[in-house]
């Protein structure tokens, strides 16, 4: 039984600290310390509350990334009106460097306001691990759309695959964009653009998106990875006027030159994506890219004024800075 001592002043520091230290330190319960010291469960409560609002007991937060802030800050200044983040690389390095990036923004993403909000999702490694580490919430109320058509492999990089687990992580009303990425013409292109033709299609979402997230591609010969580089949807003359032209990077499959240009080539014509022009009224546009390979290509779309938030990380920070120097 509990027993009052009116003589107990029950907010000095002194009591703060030793409820603190039996609690934290000693791992007692409130009940188990509310009976030693004689004074009710509430004022136990009160007291831990109290002492971490003076300070007297800390919380930190370890998190399994770490971010640069010295290197986010000069890319920033290169960039003021972009946001970016660039995250350390572990040492060892115990796990892909896209999967740090997609672990960083799937933290940021999930504390974040996005409860009835319409989301947009791209295509890429990148984005796919953001998706697949993200923790699942499922009070979201969220709308997730393709930003663009899916691949002919099935793949945890293709979109449909990535559309699937995000919707399934927020327990969000999934719109698809049921199109492989490159279509057949320029017509059938038209044609599946046109909002009107089906209201609960993914295009007559596009403009209703609070957040666009997507990869950047790196345009260069040899680039196995390059979705716009793919025999399997690509014909050989469309590439090779591609890695013939002045582009050198992608996001959702436009191409842009060194400085941020929109290169125009026939893939455009075939292309299956939330054009230019509806991405840049998106109020929140995030890339997500990383690796001192794609530093070019990165540099690029920062040029291009598409992207209002970028995560990447240290091997690709320190190789865009020198491409300054």
């Amino acid at each position: 039984m509990t027993r009052n001592n009116n003589r107990l002043d029950v907010f000095d520091d002194t009591f703060l600290t030793y409820v603190a230290e039996l609690y934290y330190t000693k791992e007692l319960s409130q009940t188990d310390i509310s009976e030693r010291m004689g004074v009710s469960k509430m004022t136990v409560s009160r007291s831990l509350k109290r002492a971490a609002e003076k300070g007297i007991v800390r919380f930190s937060i370890r998190s399994p990334i770490t971010i640069n802030s010295k290197l986010s800050s000069k890319l920033e200044s290169l960039f003021p009106n972009i946001s970016i983040t660039v995250i350390n690389e572990s040492v060892p390095q115990k796990r892909p460097l896209d999967s740090n990036i997609g672990i960083a923004y799937a933290l940021k993403f999930g504390l974040g306001e996005y409860h009835g909000k319409t989301i947009g999702v791209g295509i890429g490694s990148t984005v796919a691990s953001f998706v697949h580490n993200l923790i699942p919430n499922f009070n979201s109320n969220t709308t997730v759309t393709q930003l663009l058509g899916g691949l002919p492999e099935a793949g945890f990089t293709n979109p449909f695959t990535i559309l699937n687990e995000l919707v399934t992580k927020l327990h969000a009303k999934g719109v698809y964009f049921t199109s492989h990425v490159l279509v057949e013409s320029k017509e059938v292109r038209d044609t599946l653009l046109e909002s009107k033709t089906n209201p609960d299609y993914a295009v007559a979402h596009w403009s209703q998106l609070d957040t666009a997230i997507f990869g950047i591609g790196r345009i260069e010969r040899g680039n196995s990875d390059a979705v716009l580089l793919n025999p399997s949807i690509v014909r050989q003359e469309e590439s090779e006027e591609l890695l013939n032209s002045s582009a050198v990077a992608d996001i959702l499959g436009h191409c842009f030159d060194n400085n941020g240009k929109f290169v125009d080539n026939r893939l455009e014509e075939r292309l299956a994506s939330i054009p230019i022009n509806v991405l840049r009224k998106v109020k929140h546009r995030v890339a997500l890219a990383g690796s001192s390979e794609k530093a070019k290509a990165i540099f690029a779309i920062l040029r291009s004024g598409l992207v209002t938030e970028l995560f990447t990380d240290q091997s690709a920070a320190t190789a865009m800075l020198n491409l300054v120097e």
